[in-house]
């Protein structure tokens, strides 16, 4: 094979772009730059980059014990990450396919000099691999690495945090977190969806699908469904009846919890800081009778708010690590540095610093996020001073949904 085919270099590009930007989404790069390909090779490439990506520490894990030397140019990292998933985490790709096309997408990045490195690594993998299901499965014990998280394709320092709080997740809730579960969407209220073949669950206003494009270009595009995971809704249930309440959603996009509040009869304000991520939810209500309740979007940062104390329910659906969404989001589990949490927990006190202040005497405050450990969570909410908590939800990611952690707040009492 003396030229890397376009499913390769689709992906390496990919690749390539998320590590040139680390905050970059990988589907964002492949609808930007895999237009041209065909879809059989999109679709292959879209698996290669998920893949990789969702077990690319493990995969480093794996081959950096086998590599003589530390380190390992960003390159070799990448065309063995590539190579490992199609021996690892695929079954349908030939063992001298896998060498052919490592081989060739280095030369073709200009990369000839490292062929024979990771032909090598390869050929070791190859011989070592056994049967099993899912990537650490399919080696030997000893050539996996002993840490919890990395076995599991997981940041080590995510790990560390949870036990550190005293949470002991079991090897099947670390494996969890790296599965993605099936998209699901919840049907608008008073809508019964047709049935179809990529439907594998139905349970009230929700449905999972099979193949997320039957649900985008289906019943989303129809207007008769949104595309939102469970976990997000059984935030919203801590807040009980919302009819006839004002609400405040100060980091509303895209936009989901907003509309799932207005559908139940609240009078809300979308609020986020900029125009482009609040585009989604206006494209959301160009198909919507004016007269149904909706939501109205506010470009607004809810650090420096000029609204005034006047809302029954605050929500801060906070910026965090995702790490309730790894499964969905792969990419974001390599931003999860000490630099980047530092960060993180500094924006998300200020926002429920800022948004405290805009609840109306008696009213509440809701805090959310995607991410499962307590110093994005329980720790924010225990630095709030003046605020107590009504109840609390933490979901863990499973088959079905992601995780995340909710909080509900009210002032407490001046006696």
């Amino acid at each position: 094979m003396s030229q890397a085919d376009p499913a390769r270099q689709l992906a390496w590009r990919v690749l390539e772009a998320v590590d040139d930007d680390s905050q970059l989404l990988l589907d964002t790069v492949m609808r930007r730059i895999g237009a041209d390909v065909s879809p059989r090779d999109r679709a292959l490439a879209r698996e290669l980059v998920q893949g990789s990506t969702r077990w690319g520490l493990l995969y480093d894990a794996i081959t950096g014990a086998l590599l003589t030397r530390p380190h390992p140019p960003l390159a070799l990292r990448r065309a063995l990450r590539l190579a490992c998933h199609q021996i690892l985490g695929m079954d349908r790709i030939p063992d001298h396919a896998i060498g052919a096309s490592t081989g060739s997408l280095l030369r073709w990045g200009g990369h000839e000099r490292l062929v024979g490195v990771a032909n090598a690594v390869l050929r070791r993998l190859l011989a070592a691999r056994i049967v099993g299901k899912e990537p650490w499965e399919r080696l030997p014990s000893e050539m996996l690495p002993t840490d919890p998280g990395l076995r599991y394709g997981l940041p080590a320092l995510f790990v560390r945090q949870l036990q550190q709080a005293g949470m002991a997740p079991s090897a099947i809730d670390l494996a969890r977190c790296s599965r993605c579960p099936p998209l699901a969407t919840r049907s608008r209220p008073g809508v019964e969806l047709e049935d179809h073949p990529a439907m594998l669950r139905r349970e009230g206003a929700w449905t999972w699908w099979s193949d997320p494009q039957a649900a985008i270009h289906g019943p989303v595009a129809k207007g008769e469904a949104v595309v939102q995971d469970p976990a997000q809704w059984q935030a919203l249930q801590l807040l009980g009846e919302v009819k006839g309440r004002r609400i405040l959603d100060v980091c509303a996009a895209p936009g989901g919890k907003s509309l799932a509040l207005s559908e139940a009869g609240a009078w809300v304000i979308a609020a986020d800081s900029s125009q482009p991520r609040l585009a989604p939810l206006r494209k959301l209500l160009l198909g919507r009778p004016a007269a149904e309740p909706r939501p109205q979007p506010l470009v607004a940062d809810g650090r420096q708010s000029a609204l005034v104390a006047a809302f029954d329910i605050v929500l801060v659906d906070a910026p965090c690590s995702n790490s309730g969404v790894w499964g969905r989001r792969p990419e974001a589990r390599h931003r999860y540095t000490p630099e980047a949490l530092t960060s993180l927990t500094d924006i998300q006190a200020s926002l429920l610093r800022s948004a405290s202040a805009l609840v109306r005497p008696g009213g509440r405050l809701l805090y959310a996020t995607c991410s499962l450990t307590p110093d994005e969570n329980e720790a924010q909410v225990a630095a709030l001073s003046g605020w107590q908590v009504e109840v609390e939800h933490r979901s863990w990611p499973d088959d079905w949904q992601a995780g995340g952690y909710a909080c509900l707040l009210s002032r407490v009492s001046a006696s």
